[in-house]
């Protein structure tokens, strides 16, 4: 019989988890294979010390990322540090000899992209690579002077940081929103900043370019995490969002971006997936953006399950025969699979505006792209629109370059009153 939780209770499941993880009681998503067995070949207050500041730190991102979306899935995070346990723990031991005094400089490891796979560093930092950094994003570090002289007999990590902050001090602020800030730290690079900022929109730019030459979105320079913290750099593209310019365009220069948007998306609906499974990241994920982010527990290989997703909801009741319905009569699972975008809006499109012309000069911020329906990109491009609120956007859709899917929008839109 299911134990009954105490709503009265102020203790979050990550609470809980931080009280549990100073006890010898091994947690259930850490047993077996990748669980924390005992190792005689580690001194038992050096194991335990390593094993509480693991959990320590797996307990403080995760609140950290339900304090943003109190809806996330926590699983790609347990995912993830699951699977480095035993790689630290094997580096731990290879650095035994050196006696490291206490366990500040351990967390998790740098990560390396592959083309398959992340693989992983044999060294420790407190700074985490997750993503190798472009040697023009290291120049540009290495260059920047430490101002305060006693900052210079801090650890190398957070001199790194502190060069990287100064440089967005710095910088100029090209946007602020959602809780993160890109800013424009060199002529040709940016660096997105924000708590928590997972890799999914740097793993499908970078795989728009590892498949392309020309398609007009940012290249990714490298990613790093400090204390929670996460820093996106990626390439700078001239232009102003056509959110700001939009008002002031002539029906003949909505036109024009429609005409070109066209030509940008059947370019994007022509790319290789990067894999088998819908969605993208690493591990690839699906994301449905609404008032909230939802994002997948697991893998998901075709519509139907994707489908059953949609479905899925918070909410503590919906009929059984009520979903079967919606299943039924309005989800269909005969689309094709492109390369998406997913949030495909005025504010995620730069333009120049110039002498009476208009030109896109790129799409930006994909952290909703990946493998999806055909459908997608059109109903989520729609996601904006009010029956209140006068905006054209909608009636300038590129539907030669992404489709037109009317029922499936209608569809969605009582999917949407089910779920939320």
């Amino acid at each position: 019989m299911p134990m009954k939780r105490n709503r009265a209770s102020s203790l979050s499941d990550l609470d809980i988890l931080q009280k549990r993880h100073t006890s010898s009681l091994p947690l259930p998503w850490l047993d077996g294979r990748r669980g924390i067995a005992h190792d005689p070949s580690l001194p038992a207050t050096r194991h335990r010390q390593f094993n509480e500041r693991f959990l320590a730190r797996v307990y403080s991102e995760g609140k950290k990322l339900i304090e943003r979306d109190s809806t996330a899935d926590l699983g790609c995070l347990l995912e993830r540090y699951c699977s480095t346990y035993s790689r630290m723990k094997k580096n731990r031991e290879n650095q035994q000899s050196q006696r490291v005094q206490g366990l500040q400089q351990y967390t998790l490891e740098p990560i390396k992209f592959s083309d398959n796979a992340i693989e992983h560093s044999t060294s420790y930092s407190a700074v985490v690579v997750t993503l190798p950094l472009d040697p023009q994003v290291k120049a540009v570090i290495e260059n920047e002077s430490i101002k305060e002289p006693r900052l210079e007999r801090k650890s190398e990590d957070k001199n790194i940081i502190y060069k990287i902050n100064a440089l967005v001090k710095r910088g100029k602020t090209l946007s602020t929103a959602g809780g993160c800030t890109v800013t424009q730290i060199h002529p040709n690079i940016i660096v997105k900043t924000g708590k928590a900022l997972d890799l999914n929109e740097m793993t499908i730019m970078e795989h728009i370019h590892r498949v392309s030459k020309s398609f007009p979105s940012p290249r990714p320079l490298g990613s790093v995490t400090y204390s929670g913290m996460t820093y996106h750099f990626m390439t700078f593209i001239e232009g102003t969002s056509l959110q700001d310019l939009w008002p002031s365009l002539s029906a003949d220069l909505k036109t024009a971006v429609r005409d070109q948007l066209n030509i940008i998306l059947e370019d994007l609906r022509k790319l290789p997936l990067s894999g088998t499974q819908f969605g993208g990241g690493i591990p690839p994920r699906c994301k449905d953006v609404r008032r909230s982010v939802r994002s997948s527990s697991g893998p998901i290989y075709n519509e139907n399950d994707f489908n059953d997703f949609l479905l899925s909801t918070w909410k503590p009741r919906i009929a059984q025969s009520y979903k079967e319905f919606l299943r039924t009569k309005c989800l269909r699972s005969h689309h094709r699979i492109v390369m998406t975008h997913g949030d495909l809006h005025p504010r995620n499109i730069l333009a120049e505006l110039q002498n009476g012309h208009i030109k896109v000069k790129g799409i930006v911020d994909w952290e909703a792209g990946g493998s999806y329906p055909e459908y997608w990109e059109y109903v989520k491009s729609l996601n904006t629109m009010s029956s209140v609120d006068e905006d054209d956007w909608c009636h300038y859709l590129p539907v030669i370059g992404m489709g037109e899917y009317c029922n499936e929008w209608t569809a969605n839109l009582v999917l949407e009153r089910a779920i939320t």
